[in-house]
C-alpha cells in the first residue's frame, strides 16, 4: 500500500511539481496507465481490419518497451490513482489534472467525493469561454517569419492557460488561434459566470502584454489584432474516448461563435446575460449589441466592460477551503 497522506503526498506532489519537466511527467504517467487498458485496447482491435489491428499490436509493444515507461513505471502519483480508483477514473482524472489548477489536481487524489464528478459526470452545467486571436490569419502572414509567429502563439498559449486555471476554470484546448475552456459549476461554484467574465479581461490583458514583446516581429498595426471573447452557459456534454475529452453542446457553439467581438471585446448570449442579471452583480455594464453570424441569422448579444474602478471580491469555491473526504 502507497501511503497516502497529507503529509507524504504532498512531499511527492511538490517534488514532481517543482521538477522542470513536472508537465511531461503527468503527462507520461497518463501515456503509462493508458498502455494499461488492455480491454480496452481489445475492445479497439476487435473492430478493426485484421491488418490494422496487428499493426496497432506491435505499435503497442514497442511503445511499451520504450525507456519512459520503463521510467514511470513505479511513479508514486500513478500508483495512488491505481489504489483509489479503477481504470476508468484513472484515465478521466489524469485528462483533467494537467488542466486545472495545482491545489484542485492535488485534492483529486486526497479527496474522492471530490473528484467524483469529474471521473463520473457526462452531463453537467457550464459556463464557456472561448478566446480569439482577431485577424489571426493576417497576423500569421505578415510574421517575420513563422517562427517569430509560433513563438509568440506559443507563449500566448502557456500564459492563457494559467489565467484560466487561476480563475477556477478548466482548460479544454488550444484552437490554433485561441482557446476554449469551462467553468462548471460543481467546480468553479456558484460565481462560475463572473470567474468567467474576470479571465475574459485576464486573457485580453495578456495578449496585450505579449504582443508588446512581439511587436517588432510582426508587420501589422495593433490596433487590428488583439483577442475577442465569447461566452455562453448551460448543459454540456463529456465527448471523447479515453483521455482526450472535450466538451460539446449549443454553449460551446455559440461562445465560440461570439468570440468574433472585435478586439478587446467580450460578447455574451442573451442567455448569460439573464443569468449575470440574476446574480445581482454589479461589477460590469451590458450593452445590447447584434452579431453576424456566417449562415445564420443576426443574433442578439452583450457587450460586456468592466465598470470603472470596480474591483471583484469573489469567495472561492466551497471546495478550495473544504475538508478533505477520504
Amino acid at each position: 500500500m502507497i501511503d497516502t497522506s497529507k503529509a507524504n503526498f504532498n512531499s511527492i506532489y511538490n517534488t514532481l511539481k517543482n521538477a522542470p519537466d513536472f508537465r511531461n511527467q503527468m503527462y507520461n504517467t497518463m501515456i503509462e496507465l493508458m498502455d494499461n487498458q488492455e480491454k480496452l485496447f481489445a475492445k479497439q482491435e476487435s473492430n478493426l481490419p485484421p491488418d490494422l489491428a496487428e499493426k496497432l499490436i506491435r505499435i503497442r509493444q514497442r511503445s511499451s518497451e520504450h525507456p519512459v515507461f520503463q521510467l514511470f513505471r513505479d511513479n508514486p502519483l500513478a500508483k495512488a490513482l491505481t489504489e483509489r480508483y479503477n481504470n476508468k477514473q484513472q484515465l478521466r482524472l489524469m485528462k483533467y489534472m494537467t488542466r486545472v489548477q495545482d491545489k484542485a489536481a492535488q485534492k483529486m487524489l486526497e479527496d474522492k467525493e471530490f473528484a467524483k464528478p469529474f471521473a463520473e459526470l457526462e452531463e453537467f452545467d457550464a459556463v464557456i469561454l472561448s478566446v480569439d486571436i482577431r485577424r489571426s490569419t493576417e497576423l500569421m502572414l505578415r510574421a517575420k517569419s513563422p517562427q517569430f509567429y509560433a513563438e509568440f502563439v506559443n507563449e500566448l498559449n502557456t500564459m492563457l492557460i494559467d489565467v484560466v486555471k487561476e480563475n477556477f476554470g478548466i482548460y479544454d484546448k488550444f484552437t490554433g488561434d485561441g482557446l476554449l475552456a469551462f467553468f462548471p459549476d460543481f467546480y468553479s461554484g456558484k460565481d462560475a459566470l463572473i470567474y468567467a467574465l474576470e479571465c475574459a479581461d485576464e486573457c485580453k490583458a495578456v495578449f496585450n502584454s505579449i504582443f508588446t514583446k512581439y511587436e517588432d516581429n510582426f508587420n501589422i498595426d495593433r490596433k487590428i489584432t488583439g483577442l475577442g471573447a465569447g461566452i455562453d452557459c448551460g448543459s454540456v456534454y463529456k465527448a471523447g474516448v479515453e483521455t482526450e475529452y472535450t466538451v460539446v453542446g449549443s454553449p460551446v457553439v455559440y461562445a465560440c461563435r461570439l468570440s468574433c467581438a472585435p478586439a478587446g471585446s467580450t460578447y455574451i448570449t442573451v442567455r448569460a446575460q439573464n443569468k449575470l442579471s440574476s446574480m445581482n452583480c454589479t461589477y460590469f455594464n451590458s450593452q445590447p449589441t447584434k452579431v453576424a453570424i456566417k449562415h445564420e441569422a443576426t443574433a442578439y448579444a452583450f457587450s460586456i466592460t468592466r465598470k470603472p474602478n470596480a474591483r471583484l471580491h469573489l469567495n472561492e469555491p466551497e471546495w478550495y477551503n473544504s475538508t478533505t473526504t477520504k
